[in-house]
């Protein structure tokens, strides 16, 4: 689980670049039809499911360090 935490973020990084270059494509030369074709649909569903991950792990991380840091403070 570790390993994934770690490299979900930078798969993220990767994919939302990717997206970028294929929106910046798709407005140089629009009879392409970069964003038309299945596989950018496929690309963008991925890419939504792998941020919305990514940000679940960083809120139950986030959760689990306010917990651990109120168990600590001194009453």
């Amino acid at each position: 689980m570790k390993k994934l935490e770690e490299f979900l973020p930078h798969l993220c990084i990767a994919m939302m670049l990717s997206l970028l270059v294929i929106v910046v494509l798709d407005g140089y030369n629009p009879m392409m039809r970069w964003l038309n074709s299945g596989v950018s649909k496929l690309f963008l569903v991925l890419c939504a499911i792998v941020g919305l991950v990514t940000a679940l792990m960083l809120i139950a991380r986030q959760r689990r360090r306010k917990k651990r840091e109120s168990k600590n403070e001194p009453k």
